[in-house]
């Protein structure tokens, strides 16, 4: 018995649809156990450039990457955000100082609970300005991150 083409097109549309929900439940099923730490907002204090916030998210994804937090995989969810506190540059004619301090909060993604509060600071001096204040950055995050791993494995 042959169906009509309005019933054979329903007919593959359902099919289509009940694929991609048994294929949508194994994800789920797949993905119970996500990566623990996930990075969350990233601010700056007042007075900062934007290309500082996209320069310090950079600096988290790899040091969070980088981290044994990176293949921890829980039930327990963290968000890590983190905030840009200050950036000080002082120049001379010969060499450019830069110090930097980050904070990064660890909070529980299913109510937001605050569990912990590291902070990085880091002092760097170069003779080119810029590259003065991104290793500053990036040494501070480090600093911070360091301590991630150690006060997630508190919190389990």
């Amino acid at each position: 018995m042959a169906l009509s083409p309005p019933r054979r097109a329903s007919l593959r549309f359902t099919r289509v649809v009940a694929a991609f929900a048994a294929a949508s439940a194994l994800t789920t099923h797949a993905g119970a156990l996500e990566p623990a730490v996930t990075l969350g907002r990233i601010s700056l204090a007042p007075g900062h450039t934007l290309a500082l916030r996209e320069e310090l998210g950079t600096a988290l994804r790899e040091e969070l990457a980088a981290a044994p937090l990176a293949k921890l995989r829980s039930r327990e969810q963290y968000v890590l955000s983190a905030r840009l506190q200050k950036l000080d540059t002082r120049r001379t004619p010969n060499w450019t100082q830069a110090t930097c301090s980050v904070s990064v909060m660890l909070k529980r993604k299913s109510d937001s609970a605050l569990l912990a509060v590291v902070n990085g600071r880091a002092t760097a001096q170069d003779t080119r300005p810029l590259a003065t204040q991104s290793a500053a950055l990036r040494a501070a995050v480090h600093g911070a991150m360091k301590r991630v791993p150690a006060a997630v494995a508190q919190l389990r």
